[in-house]
């Protein structure tokens, strides 16, 4: 198969990419929501500890990132570079994920905390090793700038999915009377799922083999040129600080809710911006062709800011301001997480007319690596913020956590992008000049792709360089 120049990609396509979205966010959601609160109730481990443990484990998450990334691109098989990756970690996923909530009964509070923290590092690893080429394999399926949004929009609607069933899993369990029983069933039936749809996608998406052999050769060169790319430098900080200020809302979530005076109401209460998320998504592939995807994107960190410094002003003393505020925040997810992944493709194009190299797997790993120690970051705040004096949990602290913190690394984001300058007419020129420099090889007869192995080429006329 050969990537998508300018037509749509077809509904198969679509949903072969979009199935597996769904049980990766699912898994993520419940450890990000709920794995603190989890640990700290039923297990007994002390809030700061399991922030360390939950820091620690996604810092080594973020940085065995790049070891698959670069991996990823160099990988040559029959079934391509990306699914094999995809079918070989899905099963080791979902026994890791179902590991994680099944800590054995009688065990105190360090055996606890052993535990999880093993489990923890053990699904990070199989998580790396499956959802890097999974976002790698995206960003090579079509190389239409506005194609890239709807393919993302679709994802983020698997997503949602993902996001509901993981709701449904954690009232499910903030409610039940046996949460460890009732965990143990909902991490077997979203790990068998998870595995379930990566195999299918793996054994039945098509990949673009022309793109085979052209990772770079050797991989501390490969992250430099990340480095190097100035666009990806402004969208990294962009996501960072952005993922940051999100991190910091899901962590606390259970207990604003206690805060509130309605504790095992943590799922009902994140419907209030999942539900116009949901609604959003369609609303903004529109407006990316209007007005650009990075524009949006800085515009809907703005708003998300100014959501998160009303809570801050007195929302959680009114239901009708709490309701509000949880829409805009919802609202300006839905481009948050739309925009980000059709933006990235963009930026390793810009990379391949540089270099001549297609390394869509060093580029997701240094992308996941700030996603992910944004994560690290933001529970560890948050462990450290919500700690009282008394070693117990401060509602102050948990207000700050989830208003005033968030609010700065969310406009923070958005002054990331300012004079960020690859807009659909510049990824125009890029692209012609990409295929100007195919087309010389492909009329010898050589294959459809630059050789990756000689000196680097830098195309004459490109673009924003």
């Amino acid at each position: 198969m050969k990537a998508s120049d300018a037509g749509t990609l077809s509904p198969k396509v679509l949903f072969l990419y979009a199935l597996p979205a769904a049980g990766m966010t699912a898994m993520h959601w419940l450890i990000m929501v709920f794995l603190l609160k989890y640990s700290t109730d039923v297990l007994g481990i002390a809030p700061a500890a399991m922030g360390a443990i939950l820091a620690g484990s996604r810092m080594w998450d973020a940085f065995s990132d790049p070891i698959a990334g670069w991996a990823s691109d160099r990988t040559r098989t029959r079934m391509g570079r990306r699914r094999p990756w995809m079918a070989a970690a899905a099963v080791p996923v979902a026994l890791a994920f179902y590991a994680l909530w099944s800590v054995p009964t009688g065990d105190g509070p360090l055996l606890s905390a052993v535990w999880v923290g093993a489990a923890l590092f053990f699904f990070f690893t199989a998580s790396t090793a499956s959802r890097i080429p999974y976002l790698s394999l995206g960003a090579e399926l079509t190389r239409n700038h506005h194609e890239r949004t709807r393919l993302s929009a679709i994802r983020v609607g698997a997503e949602v999915i993902g996001i509901f069933a993981a709701l449904a899993g954690l009232h499910w369990m903030e409610n039940a009377a046996s949460i460890r029983e009732v965990a143990m069933t909902v991490a077997a039936l979203i790990g068998t799922v998870c595995a379930a749809s990566l195999i299918l996608a793996a054994w039945l998406l098509p990949e673009p083999m022309e793109n085979m052999g052209r990772g770079a050769s050797h991989p501390l060169r490969a992250f430099a040129d990340v480095f190097r790319n100035p666009h990806a430098r402004r969208l990294t900080s962009a996501l960072f600080l952005a993922e940051l200020g999100l991190g910091s809302l899901l962590v606390a979530v259970p207990y604003v809710t206690e805060m509130m005076g309605r504790p095992g109401t943590s799922a009902t209460t994140m419907l209030g911006f999942i539900v116009p998320f949901a609604i959003s998504v369609p609303l903004w592939i529109p407006l990316g062709r209007r007005f650009g995807k990075a524009r949006c994107f800085a515009a809907a960190s703005g708003l998300c800011a100014l959501a998160f410094i009303l809570l801050g002003t007195g929302a959680y003393d009114s239901e009708y301001a709490w309701i509000g505020c949880m829409a805009l925040i919802g609202f300006s997810q839905a481009a948050l997480r739309t925009f980000p992944e059709s933006i990235k493709a963009d930026v390793i194009d810009w990379d391949e007319a540089q270099t001549g190299e297609r390394k869509e797997g060093t580029y997701f790993a240094a992308w996941n690596l700030a996603d992910k120690a944004a994560g690290a970051l933001s529970v560890g705040l948050v462990g450290l913020v919500i700690q009282g004096s008394d070693g117990g949990v401060s509602m102050e602290g948990v207000r700050f956590a989830t208003s005033l913190m968030p609010a700065g690394f969310l406009l923070l984001s958005t002054a990331s992008l300012f004079g960020f300058r690859l807009n659909a007419a510049a990824h125009a020129r890029l692209t012609r000049d990409i295929y100007a420099s195919h087309a010389p090889i492909e009329k010898a007869g050589a294959g459809t792709v630059p050789p990756v192995h000689m000196d680097r080429p830098v195309l004459s006329s490109n673009p924003l360089a």
